[in-house]
């Protein structure tokens, strides 16, 4: 026989897992590389978030640091993956192979979520189902979370759809936003990842923003949730510091594999196939691989395609040469 004390405590558990059984469970991916100084807060972050039924997965690319040992002072709260160096793209597929969400927020280890971060972005995806992605305008920030600065100041917040445009080749302006900032529906990763492995970041988010655009519409979100901390050694952000061939293997790279993977690519990524090719002609960064990539992939375009695609490889490579001189 139950007790009324047994039946509270009954009542009690069936609320709490009914509580659970609506709303979606929202997979936290941390990935890291040698940023085991930055971890512990960007887990903390994630650990500190108002919404409760989330995990929480971080993959290590194989780190040389402390970062496994920091990882692994969490215990059970976090979930970690050990693994070879293999570069963003495969910490990226590794970890969405492991997590359950249905919604996937994506975390770089130097960077930090703000405490409603993951509350928010479930309201986003609940007040609008038909969207797949919502990417973030993130502050930057050095020490202090409370000295901020704008990423972008021409960020264009609200609903996008690009779907034709990116049909006919044209990018979204003005939705420039950072891996810690990008949170997805599980249904649309599922038809972007696993992406072609590449070392170090030459395929990275950009590959997957690129994918969203072309597969579904999303929301580009003015808010602050995340931040994205500036310390030097930042793989991607720091553009000027920037080799220009790394520039050029990581267009060419997105647009052998997206114009192969994504048929709504298909236009958009020949741009970024000519692009990465002019950049590397004129560099000196093309790798004799790379001619054997380039072929197969007009194989499968039409004669027209192919035209336009040696015509605007030949205009890049002129408006690289007068770059160069200007320089």
């Amino acid at each position: 026989m139950t007790d009324t004390r047994d039946r509270t405590i009954l009542s009690d558990e069936h609320r709490e897992t009914d509580h659970n059984r609506q709303t979606p469970l929202v997979s936290i991916l941390i990935n890291n590389y040698n940023y085991g100084r930055f971890l512990r807060e960007a887990i903390q972050s994630s650990l500190a978030q108002s919404y409760a039924n989330r995990e929480i997965i971080v993959v290590d690319d194989g780190s040389t640091d402390n970062s496994r040992a920091v990882a692994q002072s969490f215990a059970s709260r976090v979930r970690l993956i050990l693994k070879e160096n293999g570069g963003q793209a495969s910490a990226f597929n590794a970890g969405f192979a492991a997590c359950r969400g249905e919604i996937i927020c994506l975390l770089d280890a130097d960077d930090v979520f703000t405490t409603g971060k993951v509350m928010r972005i479930v309201e986003v995806f609940e007040q609008d189902p038909g969207i797949g992605w919502c990417f973030e305008n993130l502050p930057l920030f050095r020490q202090s979370h409370s000295e901020l600065c704008p990423r972008d100041r021409h960020f264009a917040a609200g609903f996008v759809d690009a779907r034709e445009a990116m049909h006919r080749g044209e990018f979204p302006a003005d939705i420039e936003s950072a891996s810690s900032g990008l949170s997805f529906r599980r249904a649309l990763l599922t038809r972007i990842l696993p992406m072609p492995h590449a070392q170090s970041i030459q395929l990275c988010d950009d590959y997957i923003k690129t994918a969203c655009y072309a597969l579904s519409p999303g929301l580009a979100l003015d808010e602050v949730l995340s931040l994205q901390r500036i310390h030097g050694a930042n793989l991607y952000t720091n553009i000027a510091a920037r080799d220009r061939r790394v520039t050029g293997h990581m267009n060419f790279l997105m647009g052998i594999h997206l114009q192969r993977r994504i048929p709504e690519c298909r236009n958009a990524a020949m741009k970024l196939l000519c692009r990465g090719c002019a950049i590397l002609a004129v560099s000196g960064g093309w790798l004799p691989c790379y001619r054997i990539e380039v072929l197969k992939n007009l194989r499968s375009m039409g004669p027209k395609l192919v035209l336009q695609s040696a015509v605007r490889t030949a205009v890049l490579i002129v408006l690289e040469l007068l770059h160069l001189s200007r320089r």
